[in-house]
């Protein structure tokens, strides 16, 4: 019996490492040659979500999301990129007031040893956004109704010009992405204000005011607007006069505006030349205005009275001069006539003296 058992257990030993010495089939491992792939998002954008091949990323507070991939599935990846990954928010609202808008793929190489276990790395590109607003104030600090600006001109270098019809909100790329020898680089972006126009007036010097978006969001921007104060006075006589003023801009617009007490005060004028005219009863005065600071204008008119009165003043001139004339006139002839009797007294005289020696 002893010796049964002990056959046995020789029988299954030998069994065992029978089996050992010639393994059965097995499958492949789909996990064969899994490596690390890690998405870095230039500058660090977290919350920013990839897919690849369906599978979701999501970046971690770093900017970085990662994952394994086999061998097969990184040479598709390096054959047709955008077939396998793309990128799940295009747009990324950072914070309020900041987006980040993807802006390109970077390769930065894949390596893997017994020293080295990074595997694939692509760097995923963002410019940021920044929502600026712009405030405008005259020369003097006054606020100015951003419903006059007519447009606004911004030229941000490399980043190219914005032109706005309407001094809204607007999104402006505060950093962008460049690329330098092929890696991401970014560059913060400033703005320089080229031109604002006020009834089609620019009312600012080009390239002096600017500013970075990431920096303010709130754009005060001082413009060349002055107050100038209109009074008519008559031209002879210096009392006020008038109803009302024109003033003719650079594009041909004439505006009007009323005369109270002869005196108007026009807020927020454009610098510019102006042709201004003054409605009073007489001749319409039209005068040039430089308009370059806050000034007070004093503006003559020609009245009635002051034609009157040049007129009146021209025919007592003209009356002077006749009576004058006149004066001269008869002196002459007097003068003549005195001149005619001496002669002929002169000439009676030596008659005298001739028939006297005879």
């Amino acid at each position: 019996m002893k010796g049964r058992v002990a056959a046995l257990v020789v029988g299954i030993v030998a069994l065992a490492i029978g089996a050992g010495a010639q393994p059965a089939w097995s499958a492949p491992n789909p996990l064969a040659g899994l490596r690390p792939l890690t998405i870095q998002t230039v500058p660090a954008i977290p919350g920013a979500q990839f897919v690849l091949d369906g599978t979701t990323l999501i970046a971690d507070s770093k900017g970085i999301a990662r994952t394994t991939m086999t061998k097969s599935q990184r040479d598709a990846l390096a054959l047709q990129r955008d077939a396998h990954l793309v990128v799940g928010t295009p747009v990324v609202n950072v914070q309020p007031g900041v987006r980040a808008r993807f802006a390109g793929w970077y390769d930065r190489g894949y390596h893997f040893s017994s020293q080295n276990r990074t595997g694939q790395v692509l760097a995923a590109a963002f410019n940021l956004d920044y929502l600026t607003s712009f405030s405008f104030v005259a020369s003097g600090g006054t606020r100015v109704d951003p419903a006059r600006i007519g447009s606004l001109r911004l030229d941000a270098g490399t980043g190219g010009s914005v032109e706005l019809k309407k001094p809204a909100p607007v999104w402006l790329p505060g950093f962008k992405i460049e690329s330098i020898g092929g890696t991401p680089g970014v560059k913060e972006l400033e703005y320089k204000i080229s031109s604002v126009t006020v009834d089609h007036n620019n009312v600012v010097h080009r390239g002096q005011q600017r500013f970075f978006p990431s920096h303010q969001p709130q754009v005060k921007v001082r413009l060349l607007v002055f107050n100038v104060r209109f009074t008519a006075a008559d031209a002879l006589l210096g009392y006020k006069t008038g109803s009302e003023i024109s003033l003719k801009f650079a594009d041909g617009t004439v505006k009007r505006y009323p005369l109270r007490n002869a005196t108007v005060t026009v807020r927020d004028l454009p610098r510019g030349h102006y042709e201004v005219t003054v409605k009073a009863l007489g001749l319409k005065s039209a005068d040039s205005l430089l308009v370059s600071k806050n000034q007070t204008a004093t503006l003559q008119v020609i009245s009635l009275v002051d034609i009157g009165v040049t007129v009146g003043a021209l025919f007592a001139i003209a009356t002077a001069l006749v009576l004058v004339g006149r004066s001269r006139r008869r002196r002459r002839l007097a003068a003549r006539a005195r001149l005619a009797r001496a002669n002929a007294l002169s000439t009676s005289t030596e008659r005298a003296l001739e028939h006297a020696q005879m």
